[in-house]
């Protein structure tokens, strides 16, 4: 119950140049820097699989692998932001 408290009712405001943004509540993502980060990832990324299982490191065909974690995110109510990938 203390994660779900944790992350429900949530917002924040950025603070760029020492100007403030407005309120921003936050639905859904995983707080950079906090100490449960890391491991709210590992529960939430834990059933992301390859599109095909005899893929390896050398044997990847990206377009289709990409298409796959982004099904997933959509699947998990998850946005990628494109622009950082």
């Amino acid at each position: 119950m203390r994660i779900l408290s944790f992350l429900s009712a949530r917002s924040q405001i950025c603070n760029v140049n020492g100007e403030l943004s407005s309120l921003c509540h936050l639905t859904k993502s995983i707080i950079q820097w906090s100490g449960i980060g890391p491991t709210l990832y590992v529960v939430m990324e834990s059933d992301l699989r390859p599109k095909f299982s005899n893929n390896i490191l050398f044997n990847v065909e990206i377009v289709v692998e990409y298409q796959n974690v982004k099904d997933w995110t959509r699947r998990n109510g998850m946005v990628i932001n494109e622009l950082k990938t």
